[in-house]
């Protein structure tokens, strides 16, 4: 039995800064604003050429190779737990 596939639509969050730097792309707006929290905003923004992919048991946070420093890392550790720790997850994260 083939799954139903919702449209993927672009979202925006509120934030022009945030909106002006990043795309986001979603099935569920309501959902993907509320992950999208102005903790996680503000991060992302700090890590410049950035990007989170968020899906059920999944979080994953990329950003420029150049940039390998204990702070950055330290940014990218935090919005991975911070989008583990959503609300709206239901499982466990790896």
């Amino acid at each position: 039995m083939r799954r139903a596939v919702r449209d993927v639509a672009t979202i925006a969050t509120g934030d022009a800064a945030f909106d002006d730097a990043f795309l986001v792309r979603g099935t569920t707006p309501e959902l993907a604003i509320s992950l999208l929290g102005p903790e996680i905003r503000e991060a992302l923004l700090r890590l410049s050429s950035s990007s989170l992919t968020y899906e059920v048991g999944d979080v994953t946070v990329r950003w420029d190779a150049l940039r390998n420093d204990a702070s950055t890392l330290a940014v990218a550790m935090t919005i991975a737990q911070l989008a583990a720790s959503w609300e709206h997850a239901s499982t466990a994260f790896r």
